[in-house]
Order: structure tokens, then C-alpha cells, then sequence
């Protein structure tokens, strides 16, 4: 029963911050998390199109591989590295 009675004493001393207070907090959060959203989404366009671009000039080494028929030790140092 002391602890309820000074917890209830405790929230009485609270100052509770204002509704204006509140809007203005909230804006700034949600403002925040959109902008960590649209940076993070940027960056992972970004990462993805390099990764595309990284996949894409390895499947076009392996058709010049393919195409052009280089040594069994070319193709064998290009697969150590590339294909695996």
C-alpha cells in the first residue's frame, strides 16, 4: 500500500508535456522516420543497381568464355574467380 500511495504521489509532481507539445513531437518523428525511410530506399536502389551491373559483366564474361573459345586454362582461372 506505501508504494501505490507513492507512485500516486510521484504522478501528481509529473509535468505532462501539452497537446501542442505533443503534436509537435509526433510531427517530428514521423517526419524523421520518413526521411530515414526514403534514404534508406535510396541506398538500396543504389546497392542493387551496382550488384545488377557486377552480375551482369560476369554472365557477359562467360558468354565471351563461351564464344570464344580460350584455353582450357583461361576458362579454368575465370571460373576459380568469377563463376564459383
Amino acid at each position: 500500500m506505501k508504494f501505490i500511495k507513492s507512485v500516486i504521489h510521484e504522478m501528481t509532481l509529473v509535468t505532462w508535456p501539452t497537446a501542442k507539445e505533443t503534436r509537435r513531437d509526433t510531427t517530428t518523428v514521423i517526419i524523421t522516420s520518413l526521411l530515414f525511410a526514403a534514404y534508406f530506399a535510396l541506398a538500396d536502389w543504389v546497392i542493387l543497381l551496382i550488384l545488377k551491373a557486377f552480375i551482369f559483366l560476369i554472365l557477359i564474361s562467360r558468354l565471351a568464355l563461351a564464344y570464344t573459345g580460350l584455353s582450357a586454362k583461361t576458362e579454368a582461372f575465370w571460373r576459380r574467380f568469377y563463376l564459383s
